[in-house]
């Protein structure tokens, strides 16, 4: 029993590490590759990938959701834990990182489980809503002064009980830091404030990481 959050020393992060995942060969080289790229940064932990996976997996989920998709490592642990006919549909921006994505995809065997819409996440987002498009599971991570936009798309596209994992929502630890008004740090604040109150959700905060927010859709009454 703990009354707080245990502190990650080298060396108990060390061991976490050891022990918190499993890895995948194709994982593994996408996080080598990306260690080479500009934004190496926005890579998500592996620990985190390994939470993803396990998501999808108790969910049950068939139809996934990714806004952010940078080298495609989180894309490809959700996928690789979905079942034959589940897919992972993955917005970004970016289309010199996406098509590095699509060359592991390709690799790991799960182009025809994941589909890329290149362009503005806004429009990407609509048009699935459009489309009448609807997720078992979401995760986000992408740019912060958009975040409130994209949660709402979120719960617009998740199936009622539909989960959606929200990525660095500690920015660092800044968000503590309320001197901090960086345009980023302010967006992530003001967004935690607003799921903390969201009678829509249920929630929890976990201290993974830069942080990572996992969100139910509640039915509504």
């Amino acid at each position: 029993m703990a009354l707080k959050t245990l502190e990650m020393t080298d060396t108990v992060y060390a061991y976490y590490q050891q022990h918190a995942f499993e890895d995948h060969p194709i994982l593994a080289e996408c996080r080598e590759r990306t260690k080479t790229f500009i934004g190496a940064q926005m890579q998500i932990a592996p620990e985190q990938g390994q939470l993803l996976a396990w998501l999808v997996k108790t969910l049950n989920a068939k139809s996934v959701l990714e806004i952010g998709t940078f080298t495609g490592y989180s894309a490809m642990a959700m996928a690789l834990a979905l079942p034959n006919d589940g897919h992972v549909t993955t917005c970004d921006i970016n289309p010199a990182s996406t098509k590095v994505a699509q060359d592991f995809w390709l690799k790991a065997n799960l182009q025809d489980k994941i589909t890329s819409r290149v362009g503005r996440a806004h429009v990407s987002l609509q048009a699935l809503v459009d489309e009448g498009a609807q997720f078992d599971f979401a995760f986000l991570d992408a740019d912060k002064v958009h975040y409130d936009d994209y949660y709402e798309f979120c719960l617009i596209l998740l199936r009622q009980g539909g989960v959606l994992a929200v990525d660095n929502v500690l920015m660092n630890g800044e968000v503590a830091h309320l001197e901090n008004d960086d345009r980023n740090v302010s967006a992530v604040r003001v967004f935690n404030e607003k799921v903390k109150h969201d009678k829509r959700v249920s929630f929890c905060m976990l201290p993974m990481s830069d942080g990572i927010t996992l969100i139910t859709k509640l039915a509504l009454e």
